[in-house]
């Protein structure tokens, strides 16, 4: 038996590369190079078999012969002198961070520990009156002629109702009318000019976080101011009014004024003075 042979039909093409227009088995051997008797007319130049075949109908590129497993450009896509973006993306001029990444130097701080907030000086009739509550808390009005609540000493101490029972300024409330005075049968503390109040932590759980108390008396045309300090003893700042003591020493309560302090780092020392004349001081509210 005659082996086959494959013989290939090329049509030239100007000086294109020759393409296949046909191809045949050929039932006849070969010699010496040549076809047998049966092989069929090839129309068209003999190729070497080592020339590169084009498929008919392929387009020309105009460029080098890409290896199959070169990777694909994708036409018209813009050149880059830096890493890939987005066609969308905008140009930016610094590093890329998430939309909603926060600023770095802005760190998010709790409303209660940036700094104290101080309030005050405001018209205090009541509890009601109070700017603020806590949960934990200890409230000393002096109705009983001492201080004597949870964790806390004074740099002075005196009732008002030792010097006779029309010298106290006591919060309008305490007599159970809210009618202006609160005489007779109400009391407060006096000191001369300034009083302190220190907290124990370890008697709290805790130095306390807020801290009010009522200034109730003092010299006419007093500017009155609290200062507060943490457990190191630093001051936290201070808060002062005026405008307000009116002189009277006899029972009024128009004049009773509210002063407080908070701050989550804790409230160790509270001092609450006056620029002239005796002090009385009322409700001293504290917690955390």
């Amino acid at each position: 038996m005659r082996p086959a042979l494959f013989v290939l039909a090329l049509a030239a093409c100007g000086d294109a590369t020759p393409a296949i227009i046909d191809a045949r088995i050929v039932d006849g051997a070969t010699g010496d190079g040549g076809v047998g008797d049966d092989a069929a007319v090839i129309d068209g130049p003999v190729v070497s078999p080592d020339a590169p075949v084009v498929v008919a109908d392929a387009a020309v590129v105009d460029g080098p012969v890409v290896s199959p497993d070169a990777p694909v450009v994708v036409a018209d896509a813009a050149v880059a002198d830096g890493p890939v973006v987005s066609p969308d993306a905008a140009a930016i001029d610094g590093p890329v961070v998430s939309p909603d990444a926060a600023a770095p130097d802005a760190p998010t701080v709790a409303p209660d520990a940036a700094v104290p907030e101080f309030f005050g000086p405001t018209p205090y009739l009541s509890p009601g009156d109070r700017p603020f509550t806590v949960a934990a808390a200890q409230f000393e009005d002096f109705e009983d002629g001492a201080l004597n609540t949870l964790g806390v000493t004074a740099s002075t101490f005196s009732i008002a109702s030792s010097f006779g029972p029309g010298l106290i300024d006591s919060v309008d409330v305490d007599d159970g009318t809210l009618d202006g005075t609160c005489q007779p049968g109400c009391d407060d503390l006096w000191a001369n000019g300034s009083v302190t109040f220190t907290f124990d932590a370890a008697a709290l759980g805790g130095l306390p976080t807020h801290v009010g108390l009522v200034w109730t008396d003092g010299g006419p045309g007093s500017t009155v101011t609290l200062e507060a300090f943490d457990a190191a003893g630093v001051s936290l700042g201070t808060r002062a009014g005026t405008g307000f003591a009116d002189g009277a020493f006899t029972g009024g309560t128009a004049e009773d004024r509210f002063f407080g302090v908070r701050w989550a780092g804790g409230v160790r020392q509270v001092r609450l003075s006056n620029t002239s004349g005796g002090i009385e001081v009322d409700h001293l509210y504290y917690g955390r």
